[in-house]
């Protein structure tokens, strides 16, 4: 039991540390992904426009 509480605390250290260091790096994807499809979007709605002419 002793051992499975150490793996897990282990673990959570882990994903905690890899999160606060992957907030800056994740926040800036994320706002590429809508960056992204925003333009995507756009194109398509003018893409239809002009097919629908």
């Amino acid at each position: 039991m002793d051992k499975t509480q150490a793996g897990y605390r282990a673990f959570a250290t882990r994903i905690v540390t890899r999160g606060t260091m992957g907030i800056e790096t994740g926040h800036l994807r994320a706002k590429h992904g809508v960056e992204k499809a925003v333009i995507l979007t756009v194109a398509a709605v003018v893409l239809f426009l002009i097919a629908h002419r």
